[in-house]
């Protein structure tokens, strides 16, 4: 993070800079100092940068334990941005850890539509799927996970622990 703020110090008008230094601070849990970042970047900040920007602070939210307001800042995003499978991501997973799975799985078939193939998204129905006991569900979308990306070592742990699930 040191080298990264060394080159957001020389090119303070970097707004996409500005913002993998927020999501670096989130990452390691320094919320404080993301949130920092992001309130620092004009809210008119223009296209990607604009979503990247509130989507963070969404997260700083979460982080923070502001489920609530996280939620409502989340569908105000997707709002503007109806067209952006992570958008519909970002309510979903919002949904999902508050433990609202039917609304979760509402936004995560939303993002499915508009992004097959992300394997994010087919993980969250995974889950789901497997949270509700259809493990077979649960089974063909982490099967279709692997045909997407074949090493992935959480789609596999995720398939053991369905396995030993039938078994049990």
């Amino acid at each position: 993070a040191t080298l990264l703020q060394r080159t957001v110090a020389a090119e303070p008008e970097n707004i996409g800079l500005r913002i993998q230094l927020a999501f670096i601070y989130l990452r390691s849990g320094k919320v404080d100092a993301a949130q920092e970042v992001l309130e620092s970047i004009p809210e008119t900040a223009g296209g990607s940068n604009e979503f990247e920007r509130d989507s963070l602070l969404i997260l700083a939210q979460m982080a923070k334990g502001m489920k609530a307001e996280a939620l409502g800042n989340a569908k105000a995003l997707l709002n503007r941005w109806p067209d952006r499978a992570d958008a519909h991501s970002l309510v979903g997973s919002i949904e999902l850890s508050a433990g609202n799975y039917a609304a979760a799985r509402i936004s995560f078939n939303a993002s499915s539509k508009l992004a097959p193939d992300d394997a994010r998204v087919i993980r969250y129905l995974a889950q789901l799927d497997e949270l509700e006991n259809d493990l077979q569900s649960a089974t063909d979308r982490y099967l279709l996970i692997l045909k997407l990306q074949p090493n992935d070592v959480r789609t596999m742990v995720g398939l053991a622990r369905l396995a030993a699930r039938s078994e049990a």
